[in-house]
This record gives structure tokens, sequence and C-alpha cells, in this order.
């Protein structure tokens, strides 16, 4: 699973364009635009929070969940 920070417990919102991250010991607060969220990461201190910070209607939805809301189509076979 690859880790947002949208989607990690230890964002929160500050303003409307700007986010920390106060983690767990809370020594370090770091300050992320809205591009910065976005992107993907290695944090060490992820938590998944399946619900976005910056839209709180948006629910997290695996690539698997994705797929098969795609994949709904019926293939028509043609024989010549």
């Amino acid at each position: 699973m690859k880790q947002y920070c949208r989607y990690c417990a230890h964002c929160c919102m500050q303003d409307d364009d700007l986010y920390i991250c106060i983690e767990d010991n809370g020594t370090s607060n770091k300050a992320f635009d809205n591009k910065s969220i976005r992107r993907a990461n290695k944090c060490k201190r992820f938590m998944f929070n399946e619900i976005a910070v910056d839209d709180h209607d948006q629910i997290y939805k695996s690539q698997e969940q994705r797929a098969k809301r795609k994949t709904n189509v019926q293939q028509i076979k043609m024989e010549v």
C-alpha cells in the first residue's frame, strides 16, 4: 500500500492550504502544502486513516476496489 500524508492520522489541517504533521512524541511538527500531502511517501510514523484530511467526504479506496468498479462492463463476443 502506498502512503500519503492526506490519509495519515498524524496529519492535521491548519489552514485551507497548510497542513501540519503531528508525530506521536510531539517533538517534530512539519508543515506541508496541498501538493505535498498528495504525494506518496515512506514515512516511518505513518498511521492509516481512511478519511482524507483535505476532503472529509472522500474515503480511501484501494486499487482492487477501483478495478472491480471499472470492470463491471460486459464484453460482447463477435463471430465471423
